[in-house]
């Protein structure tokens, strides 16, 4: 008659902490890469500033925005002048909202509409204590 196999409980504990450090990693990920299924808005409030990201990556651990001073009414098909400041030089550039997203207080514009291979497309400012008018 066969032996049932046995575990060691050394064992048993390893692969427990294989498990937590894998859930904890997947969780560290997932909060510090921003969850950012939010609705679409036509019109929003503005504290004034938001993070103007020329380059239009997602933002993350090694995304390169700039502080900049911006309107504090935004709606969509407006053009902007963003005013901001990079490597010592006072810069004013414009930017048409093609699109706002918002979820709760925080707020992304876009210039361009997405491609709908998930990523962000041009350039794109980021609104921390927004507020959807509509």
């Amino acid at each position: 008659m066969p032996q049932a196999a046995t575990v060691s409980p050394t064992r048993i504990i390893a692969l427990i902490c294989i498990a937590l450090v894998i859930t904890a990693l997947v969780l560290t990920r997932r909060s510090a890469v921003p969850d950012f299924h939010g609705a679409r808005a036509s019109e929003i409030e503005t504290p004034g500033q938001g993070s103007y990201d020329k380059a239009g990556r997602d933002p993350g651990f090694f995304s390169d925005t700039i502080k900049a001073t911006i309107p504090a009414h935004i709606a969509e098909g407006q053009t902007i002048t963003l005013s901001y400041t990079e490597e010592g030089v006072r810069r004013r550039d414009t930017f048409t909202v093609v699109r706002i997203w918002a979820k709760k207080a925080l707020c992304r514009l876009y210039d361009k509409e997405n491609a709908g291979d998930g990523h962000a497309p041009g350039r794109m400012i980021y609104i921390k204590d927004c507020k959807v008018v509509r």
